[in-house]
């Protein structure tokens, strides 16, 4: 069904289009571009301006960006007046990277083309890869990846190709594709069942078009008042639109049609833990985690929600089935971050800690959070002189860092330099008030 993956695997198609939903209709056959290396992405051409990229398919990204490298190799102006902020797209790790919607004259990929649109540009850092594709190119395609043929099949289905902010009208679209369109401009009619008005509503959640989306849910709850899962979409819609009380109302009665629901038990946990009832949302959490399989991609959500009720074993338990279960995944890196911290932080297997950063380290950059963590663990392990050098790393930018000043504090106090130990963490207590408390907590008092 449309906004679902769907595994199939075909035999003796031989060289057949795979086009599995309306074949009658206008489809692009794009071949898929071999990789090397040990990822195994989905890599496929497009062009903006023009110009070659190399695009890969990410169902994780919820918004498709270029990279800051390859919009200038298309000559796109990051400084055009009309460029706008596109706020801030959590990148590899715990990091946060800025973004900016700059106009396009076109983007191509297959025989569909938009013109005159806007695209999101944001400074990132991966091998091989000009794009990433995200969750709202998909809302408006069907798309069928052929590993057999090594092509894809994709059909435009209507709406906005990518979700922006600010999107601006954008007339002369080749092959019925309009970058602003609200449905599809082939005539396509509206929904006329329940999971008609849950797709179309997951599509407006998607472009933050909040109240279009609630009522959609509405309209698929007033047709299947006793499925639990549209009271949980419509839940998650009002978490995202800051409604909480509407989301605890929505997210108790799809429990009570239905106690597997475990998207309902995860967010239902997070809105224990804003009320600071940890202890319930463990309960949560834990019958979210009987519930779910080994591989579920949704451990890798829950381990930040155990950390934030200070469970870090089941934390890292969590991440400990994500990892081996997806270890060519291009989120792998940060799931080893996280890892490292949790083990370093509530000092489970810290021993193994600093190995988990290394190999973070080896596919991502090395930033501020990196150092800090593999500095925590490298304190755990009582390796003093380390974590000193870390933690320096961290700090040698701004903004200065509690957990890096207290951590090299403690490590120079280990070593007797009582006089720059006992600067640090009061530097460190200076910035952060509860940061003693919050050391001793974790076993890292002075």
């Amino acid at each position: 069904p449309d906004g679902a993956i769907k595994m199939v695997r075909p035999t003796g198609c031989g060289d057949r289009p795979f086009v599995l939903w309306d074949a009658s209709r206008p489809f692009s056959v794009i071949p898929i571009v071999p990789r090397d290396g040990p990822f195994k992405a989905i890599d496929v051409e497009a062009f903006v301006n023009g110009k070659r990229i190399r695009v890969e398919l990410d169902t994780g990204a919820s918004a498709s960006m270029l990279s800051t490298d390859a919009a200038r190799r298309a000559g796109l102006n990051l400084d055009d007046p009309s460029a706008t902020d596109g706020g801030v797209n959590r990148g590899i790790g715990r990091r946060m990277v800025p973004t900016s919607i700059v106009p396009v004259e076109s983007f191509k990929i297959g025989d569909e083309e938009v013109r005159h649109t806007r695209l999101r540009v944001a400074p990132m850092s991966l091998p091989d890869v000009d794009m990433l594709l995200g969750e709202d190119f998909f809302l408006s395609h069907r798309v069928y990846v052929a590993n057999s043929q090594r092509r894809i099949y994709i059909t435009y289905t209507g709406g906005p190709v990518f979700n922006l902010e600010v999107s601006p009208q954008s007339p002369g679209v080749k092959t019925n594709l309009d970058a602003s369109a609200a449905t599809a401009s082939d005539g396509s009619i509206a929904p006329t069942d329940a999971d008609g008005f849950s797709r179309r509503g997951a599509a407006f959640a998607s472009r933050k078009q909040f109240d279009a989306a609630i009522a959609d849910l509405s309209r698929a709850i007033s047709l299947a008042p006793k499925v639990a899962r549209y009271f949980s979409q419509r839940a998650q819609i009002y978490l995202e639109s800051g409604k909480s009380a509407e989301a605890r109302e929505d997210l108790d009665n799809a429990l009570r049609l239905d106690q597997g629901e475990t998207q309902a038990l995860l967010n239902r946990a997070q809105l224990k833990l804003i009320d600071h009832d940890p202890k319930s949302a463990l309960l949560d959490l834990d019958e979210a985690d009987r519930r779910l399989a080994p591989q579920s991609d949704a451990r890798l959500d829950m381990a930040p929600l155990y950390r934030e009720a200070e469970s870090g074993a089941a934390a890292v338990s969590q991440l400990d089935l994500w990892i081996k279960a997806h270890p060519d995944d291009n989120r792998l890196a940060g799931a080893l971050h996280q890892r490292c911290w949790d083990r370093a932080l509530f000092n489970v297997e810290a021993d193994r800690a600093v190995a988990d950063c290394d190999a973070a380290g080896r596919r991502e950059r090395k930033d501020a959070d990196l150092y800090e963590s593999r500095g925590l663990a490298h304190l755990r392990m009582g390796q003093n002189d380390q974590a000193i050098a870390d933690f320096d790393a961290a700090l040698a930018t701004p903004p200065k860092r509690p957990w890096s000043l207290y951590g090299r504090g403690v490590a120079k106090l280990r070593k007797g330099q009582s006089a720059e130990g006992n600067a640090d963490i009061t530097a460190a207590n200076a910035l952060s008030p509860n940061m003693a408390a919050l050391a001793a907590s974790h076993g890292l008092d002075r």
